[in-house]
């Protein structure tokens, strides 16, 4: 398989699924995602982190820890919104020791990507966040010298137990990474979803009836670092919707998965392309194996 510029694959911490990354998909860079029981050990983090790293040949990003709506950090997943919170705090410097030994190991700086659902309005307008944000990633910028700081788009409404909308779905993530940067440098950037920015583009048509994700993805295109790449069914909020891989027998997923690619290589022909696709079985591979079919056939 001829590998794509700046592929990358997504994996936890454990040395099975990062072997079978590597057998089944060609795998050589990867995204580390961290989760709930990561948060709060940093010795047992940076032990299993040891015990995988000879099985990485690259490390490109770590994602800070995802977790279920019901647990902290708030809302389940680390947030730029929640800076004020101790588990939010403490569980983005975990992925920040990571990424800082990764950097060190590999010679080159190393991604920390962190959800973001603050407006660019908020940001900007109220102090307490401008000051809060800035802030915080200018310590971390000078504690962990070999990290980024990688800002991403999330979806517009919060499926949890209590249902809410969010902001920081358009191009609020890309518009805040560049506030930053003309104060910290390129070692701010951003994290373009698709399967997010889908989500948002088909929401915002339901309502306006014009397309706008050409517009998001532009909105992007001067700060993304690194790309998510998957699909979505309908507005991604049922089990299976979110997060998908590309049906090689479906004319539907091949078309979108063109337009997507094609829109990725027009705004971020620099940026790394992450495979984030959800599996029923991440050892089998089979939905990311899929998607890299049609890959291939659109590039020979």
């Amino acid at each position: 398989r001829k590998e794509m510029l700046g592929e990358v694959f997504k994996v936890i911490l454990d040395p099975e699924q990062i072997k079978a990354k590597k057998e089944k998909l060609g795998a050589r860079r990867f995204e580390i995602q961290l989760l709930k029981n990561d948060i709060g050990n940093n010795t047992r983090l940076i032990e299993k982190f040891s015990g995988c790293i000879s099985l990485f040949d690259d490390i490109v990003s770590v994602h800070t820890a995802l977790a279920p709506s019901d647990s902290l950090p708030p809302e389940g997943d680390c947030d730029l919104k929640y800076l004020y919170d101790r588990n939010t705090l403490s569980a983005i410097r975990d992925a920040c020791a990571i990424a800082d030994l990764a950097a060190t190991n590999y010679g080159h700086s190393v991604g920390v990507v962190i959800h973001n659902s603050l407006s660019y309005r908020e940001f900007s307008e109220c102090p307490y966040y401008n000051t809060l944000v800035t802030s915080f990633i200018g310590d971390l910028l000078r504690d962990y010298k070999g990290v980024e700081i990688w800002i991403e788009n999330v979806t517009p409404i919060h499926m949890g137990e209590c249902i809410h909308l969010k902001n920081g779905c358009i191009t609020d993530s890309s518009d805040i990474a560049r506030h930053l940067r003309e104060i910290f440098g390129n070692r701010i950037g951003s994290v373009f979803d698709v399967c997010h920015a889908v989500i948002t583009h088909r929401m915002l048509k339901e309502i306006t009836g014009k397309s706008v994700l050409a517009d998001i993805y532009k909105g992007f295109s001067d700060t993304c670092k690194e790309v998510h790449f998957a699909n979505a069914k309908e507005f991604g909020m049922k089990p299976g919707q979110h997060g998908c891989g590309f049906r090689e027998d479906n004319e539907k997923d091949v078309e979108e998965l063109k337009t997507y690619l094609f829109l990725c290589m027009t705004y971020f022909p620099a940026a790394y392309l992450c495979y984030e696709i959800s599996e029923k079985d991440y050892i089998k591979c089979d939905a990311v194996s899929e998607t890299l079919k049609i890959i291939q056939k659109l590039h020979n």
